[in-house]
C-alpha cells in the first residue's frame, strides 16, 4: 500500500457516490432487499438503496455498502458483467468506505512492521490456521518476531516483538 493510502482518514461525513456507482450498486441492493422476507431485516437494505439512489451514504450504512461492493467484486463478477472501468470504480469506492479506510490503515501498519525486516536475515517463516478463514504467518529474525494475521477483514499485525537478540 502506498504512503498515500496510509494518509486516508475516516470521515463522519456521508460518502459521496458517482452516478456510475448508483448504476452498478442499485440493482444489487434491490435484489438483496427483495431476497429478505422479514420486513424488519429488509429495512436497512431499503435504507441503503435510498442512500445509494441519493448518491450519499452515511457512515452508519457504509459497512453494509462495503459488503455489497465485496459481493459485486468477488470472483471478478463485476469485471465480466460490466467491464474493467466498473471494477476500478467499485474498488476505488470501497477504499473510501469505513472498512476500506480501516483496511488501508492496517496495511500501512503492516508495511511499517515489514520495513523493520529490511536488511535482516530471516531465520524462520511459518504459517498456521487459527480457525477456518483465519491464518497467521510468523517471520523471525535475530532481532524480531512478527506475526501477521490474515482473515476476512484483511491482513494485520497480530504481534511484533523486537529486541530478541
Amino acid at each position: 500500500m502506498s504512503a498515500h493510502a496510509s494518509e486516508l482518514t475516516l470521515s463522519t461525513d456521508p460518502l459521496v457516490l458517482e452516478p456510475l456507482h448508483r448504476e452498478l450498486l442499485a440493482p444489487r441492493i434491490e435484489a438483496l432487499a427483495a431476497s429478505v422476507a422479514d420486513g424488519r431485516a429488509r429495512a436497512p437494505w431499503l435504507e441503503l438503496g435510498a442512500a445509494v439512489a441519493a448518491l450519499s451514504v452515511p457512515l452508519r450504512l457504509q459497512e453494509r455498502l462495503a459488503n455489497v461492493i465485496e459481493l459485486a467484486l468477488a470472483g471478478g463478477r463485476i469485471r465480466r458483467e460490466e467491464g474493467p472501468p466498473a471494477e476500478a470504480a467499485l474498488n476505488a469506492l470501497f477504499r473510501r468506505t469505513s472498512r476500506g479506510v480501516a483496511t488501508a490503515a492496517g496495511l500501512a501498519a503492516l508495511n511499517r512492521a515489514l520495513a523493520q525486516l529490511k536488511d535482516s536475515t530471516i531465520d524462520g517463516v511459518s504459517a498456521t490456521m487459527r480457525a477456518p478463514g483465519v491464518y497467521v504467518m510468523s517471520l523471525r529474525t535475530a532481532e524480531l518476531q512478527l506475526a501477521i494475521r490474515f482473515d476476512r477483514s484483511g491482513p494485520e499485525v497480530e504481534s511484533l516483538e523486537v529486541g530478541l537478540g
